[in-house]
């Protein structure tokens, strides 16, 4: 096992077989597997019984619009607007995507959620693109205030594209905290279950609305210890993109698209191959998604060409809910997209675009 690869493990809840995406039985960067959205969930312990929601970061909130943390705020300056385009207008006949809250279902049955989700808010328009991105020298060894230091700036960045983004699509967003352990050490204060932390997986916990990030997580670690990238700039561009993917497990959830998906691989339960299809599916968009939005920083800011050749390799990944080759694939595509968020719809991509 390479440096970039790691162990599979679970998080804290599995409500249902659909294991909500961000639950680590995914592949994802540096370390194995997708961080994909769920992860866990402590929010679904309380309101969501049944469901694969995980995803302990989602902040939990009454507003009937189903998203964590009130509306999008204006994310700071920058260069573009980006994403001026609201959410896709439905064709005639087509069901009509309603934002919904953690704890309620989403309106249809199976067809209709998954014609929802073929043209979902976070399918059409532009990610946002800014100018004002700064991210600190990361050595390949960072300390634990260095790596806080990293990661601090590559979300300031980060929730100016969402932020705006989502703005633009009447969307809600809420920033998360990020705090660097050093794993078994779990934070005290920590409002999640500490068994579903892990050495090898960032843990979004909605409760607090934090990040915890394991010393030791990702391809600014494996590409430095590896010695493929030493750079110190180029290395806190690839902290920045795996945070990147993890942001748009934030996107989803806020969006309510992430509630379609649960909803939607529910409605599978007795289908297991279809149900793993479309796990299938919207992870390859999440990852594409994340991707997308690294590049939406300044370009001094964004994935090094460097850092970019390794996460396109198939040899960075590991076989998961998505094959290494796959994910190769979608990351490919999301960092060629321009912001575009079509190319990251692979709800309607061919069947082995998605295997």
């Amino acid at each position: 096992m390479d440096a970039h690869q790691g162990t599979e493990h679970r998080g804290d809840m599995d409500e249902t077989t659909a294991e909500y995406p961000g639950h680590p039985d995914d592949t994802r960067p540096g370390r194995g597997r997708l961080v994909a959205i769920v992860a866990g969930g402590c929010v679904a312990v309380l309101v969501l019984a049944g469901l694969a929601v995980g995803g302990t970061w989602w902040l939990l909130r009454e507003d009937p619009g189903g998203a964590a943390g009130g509306t999008a705020s204006d994310g700071g300056s920058g260069s573009s607007d980006g994403g001026t385009t609201s959410a896709p207008s439905p064709e005639a006949d087509s069901p009509t995507f309603v934002g919904v809250a953690p704890y309620e279902d989403t309106p249809g049955d199976a067809t209709t959620r998954r014609q929802v989700l073929e043209q979902n808010p976070l399918t059409e328009g532009e990610l946002a693109a800014i100018g004002d991105c700064s991210l600190p020298d990361t050595p390949t060894e960072p300390s634990a205030e260095e790596l806080q230091s990293t990661l601090d700036a590559s979300a300031d960045c980060l929730d100016q594209v969402w932020a705006r983004t989502s703005s633009n699509r009447d969307l809600p967003w809420t920033s998360p905290e990020i705090v660097v352990y050093t794993y078994p050490d779990v934070p005290v204060d920590a409002t999640c279950d500490p068994e579903s932390f892990a050495a090898d997986y960032p843990r979004p916990c909605n409760l607090d609305n934090t990040i915890y990030w394991p010393i030791g997580y990702g391809h600014g670690t494996s590409l430095g210890a590896s010695g493929e990238v030493t750079d110190p700039q180029e290395l806190a561009s690839a902290y920045l993109f795996d945070l990147a993917e993890i942001y748009a497990t934030q996107a989803m959830w806020h969006s309510s698209v992430g509630m379609y998906y649960v909803h939607l691989a529910n409605d599978l339960e007795a289908d297991p191959e279809a149900q793993e299809e479309v796990r299938r599916r919207f992870r390859a968009q999440l990852r594409c998604l994340g991707a997308a939005a690294s590049m939406q920083v300044n370009e001094a800011s964004r994935p090094s060409t460097a850092v970019r050749e390794a996460v396109v390799d198939p040899g960075h990944w590991e076989d998961g809910s998505l094959t290494a080759e796959t994910s190769a694939h979608w990351t490919r595509v999301g960092l060629e997209s321009e912001g575009e968020m079509a190319a990251c719809n692979a709800w309607t991509a061919p069947a082995e675009d998605v295997a």
